[in-house]
């Protein structure tokens, strides 16, 4: 957890500036009455961004209240933005990078008092600052009791949005606190991390975008079906159609169109876009896209999701023939790729990411009986060399996992992804395996 505080002075009181007068009005491509029209339903509009199921804005004395309560004096740019919502809901994507990793953030809640997230915003202030005081008996240095960081958004207990408040060159800066995942999650942060955002709440607003076009009919998830879901009972309840039709439009504004971008010989410029276009490109299998990315600039060994990078992607989505186009123009092979079979990868394949310096190893044996690619397990079997045992220890280790989780199936108390026949054929072919 960020522990993020010191001790506020009478200095820093002194220095707090004037609360701008309440509301705030953002500029947008909305009238005033189109505003409150589309507030009447829940929608708010900052920083080119949607608030969705947005509450009321904050009335002066409750900013000044929550502004007591930090190390200085809340940045203008969150004064304005509770100033129009004290808070709602996002539906957007965010991505921040950090060293190695490419990290997925979840900020779909703007916390507000009385929210009924896993924290309300009070709730967080307090946990806050219960983190301070324990980590200032730990050190023996002065009791905290304002915040340096103001947790103002995110989502449950995993994903944290801060605003700096204490003076100085990083006061209004905004960070993610991201809670790592177990080992057993590859490619994961393995542990906590703070990731810096933006310089100011603004941007890191305009830092939310849309992935995908939320009207894409093959689109089933993601950003914009919560919107989707709030413009259709909006309409419902009475809400301009036409009114309703602009805010869907100003909405698909964040939509990332790398594809405008790659037409116009401009893709290489925009790394999110360049990056949203290659991973279109391996998980789709198209191999003519990577090849063009390539002929562009497009970096192709940058991380795609965590610390993956795109043949670690292509691979782990079967897609053998971008991945031959990826390994055609010399992209990065990670030592551990191979642990990352999905499917039945050809023997051509795994010749080749030896070659290039991928290590064999019992998983990637087993991965490959399980999809019946038994000519590759047969080739990374015999790479193993000395290290057989190691496949046939995790053969029987996973056909052990695997028997166990049909009888869960069956009997009602487990899912799974696989039907039972699926899973059956995979025990019969470890089975087998045995038996060879």
């Amino acid at each position: 957890m960020p522990r993020w505080f010191r001790r506020r002075t009478s200095d820093d009181d002194a220095g707090a500036a004037p609360s701008p007068p309440a509301p705030h009005r953002d500029p947008a491509p909305f009238t005033d009455p189109e505003r409150d029209a589309l507030a009447a339903h829940g929608f708010a509009l900052f920083a080119g961004r949607i608030v969705l199921d947005a509450e009321p804005p904050l009335p002066p004395a409750r900013l000044d209240e929550i502004e007591r309560a930090c190390a200085g004096p809340l940045p203008t740019a969150l004064r304005e933005l509770w100033s129009t919502t004290a808070g709602g809901r996002l539906d957007y994507d965010l991505d921040a990078r950090v060293g190695d990793h490419l990290v997925a953030l979840s900020w779909n809640e703007l916390f507000f008092r009385g929210s009924d997230g896993y924290r309300d915003l009070d709730g967080w202030m307090a946990h806050e600052l219960e983190l301070a005081e324990d980590a200032a008996r730990e050190h023996g240095t002065e009791p905290v009791t304002r915040l340096d960081a103001l947790p103002i958004g995110g989502f449950e207990y995993l994903d944290r949005i801060y605003v700096r408040t204490a003076p100085g060159p990083t006061a209004g800066h905004v960070d993610a606190w991201v809670q790592g995942l177990p080992p057993g999650w590859p490619h994961a942060l393995h542990g906590d991390a703070v990731l810096p955002l933006a310089d100011d709440l603004r941007s890191a607003l305009a830092d939310l975008h849309l992935t995908h076009d939320p009207l894409d009919p093959e689109r089933r998830y993601g950003a914009g079906s919560d919107l989707l879901d709030r413009l259709e009972q909006a309409r419902a309840a009475g809400l301009d159609p036409a009114l309703a039709d602009r805010l869907l439009a100003h909405y698909r504004e964040a939509v990332v169109d790398w594809r405008a971008l790659l037409d116009e010989g401009r893709l290489a410029e925009d790394t999110r876009a360049a990056r949203l276009a290659l991973r279109h490109a391996v998980t789709t299998d198209d191999a003519a896209l990577v090849a063009r990315l390539h002929e562009v600039g497009v970096d192709l060994d940058g991380p795609l999701a965590g610390s993956a990078r795109a043949t670690d992607v292509a691979l782990t989505h079967d897609a053998g023939a971008a991945l031959a186009a990826l390994l055609d123009v010399d992209a990065a092979v990670a030592p551990d790729l191979l642990d990352g079979i999905h499917g039945p990868i050809s023997p051509d394949l795994v010749r080749r990411l030896l070659a290039l310096g991928a290590r064999p190893s019992g998983q990637a044996v087993t991965r490959c009986i399980e999809h019946g690619a038994d000519a590759s397990a047969g080739l990374l079997l015999a790479a193993l060399g000395d290290r057989a045992d190691e496949a046939e220890q995790h053969r029987a280790r996973t056909l052990a996992d695997l028997e166990r989780t049909v009888a869960e199936v069956r009997s009602g108390r487990a899912g799974h992804y696989l039907t039972i026949d699926e899973l059956e054929t995979r025990i019969e072919r470890l089975r087998g395996a045995a038996r060879s």
